[in-house]
């Protein structure tokens, strides 16, 4: 068997630990239906607080639906945006971090604030592990917007190499579409397709939950995307984990220890 020079072996450890084995790609993660019908406070949990984040359904006022969700934030969060709007035509940033998620637009002039008060959020809280059955109290419970009848937005991914948008959003009766594009100097744009799907509406108000997966291993620089949903809650966005010193210290080691071994 030919055997791999320690050199060789090395530059292998090395690029495994730096680089992606993907190109550049925008793809949906999937949809979770986080509330169909109701109005009442706390029909959904969203936590950005570091110790335990992610987002839950719980169903008016803390009454656990059946097949209620309780999923984790697939990675680190390094950006969101919540927002609301007490009328139209001006939406307005509620809760912000990061400074990548740019504020949602839209063509419409005329919407409202019913459907804020419907979630409970938790940023400098820790809601425990068990977001369905959160502890403390929540930080915000304004973020939402209904009555829109499309709204846009963008994310910096320039300083990003893989990871997610979580896009909360949704629709009265129905679906709500949502497609983006991903773009970058000298680099063509890379499109979505449609993202919404998998999931069941209602026939009241819904609130969904779509992933948007992508990796950008090429430098495009901005996620764009839009949606013809009547509900606006806001956007988090997380990221793979960048190789560690230490990890590319442990990949080097083994290729050395491998060495002395022959």
């Amino acid at each position: 068997m030919k055997k791999i020079k320690y050199n060789q072996l090395l530059t292998l450890a090395l690029a495994l630990a730096v680089t992606s084995s993907y190109a550049a790609t925008l793809v949906s993660g999937g949809t979770d239906h986080l509330v169909g019908g109701g109005n009442s406070n706390d029909d959904y949990l969203i936590s950005v607080n570091a110790n335990n984040a992610g987002y839950a359904n719980t169903y008016s006022g803390g009454t656990l639906l059946t097949g209620s969700i309780n999923v984790a934030f697939n990675n680190p969060i390094v950006g969101y945006r919540f927002v609301n709007a007490s009328s139209g035509p001006a939406i307005n940033s509620v809760l912000e971090s990061g400074g990548i998620v740019s504020l949602m637009t839209t063509t419409d002039t005329s919407f409202d604030s019913f459907g804020q008060n419907d979630g409970a959020f938790y940023t400098t809280t820790d809601p425990g592990s068990n977001l369905l059955s959160p502890t403390g109290s929540a930080n915000s419970t304004a973020p939402g917007i209904r009555d829109l009848s499309d709204f846009s937005g963008s994310v910096d991914i320039s300083g990003i190499t893989a990871g997610s948008i979580y896009m909360f959003y949704g629709q009265w009766n129905t679906g709500a579409s949502l497609t983006a594009t991903m773009s970058g100097t000298a680099l063509s744009d890379i499109n979505s397709g449609e993202l919404f799907g998998g999931v069941t509406a209602t026939a009241q108000q819904n609130i969904f939950v779509t992933r948007i997966d992508f990796v950008n291993d090429l430098g495009y620089d901005t996620i764009s995307y839009t949606s013809n949903g009547s509900r606006l809650v806001g956007a988090v966005v997380t990221a793979v984990p960048e190789p560690s010193t230490l990890a590319l210290l442990g990949f080097a080691g083994l290729a050395l220890m491998l060495r002395r071994r022959r």
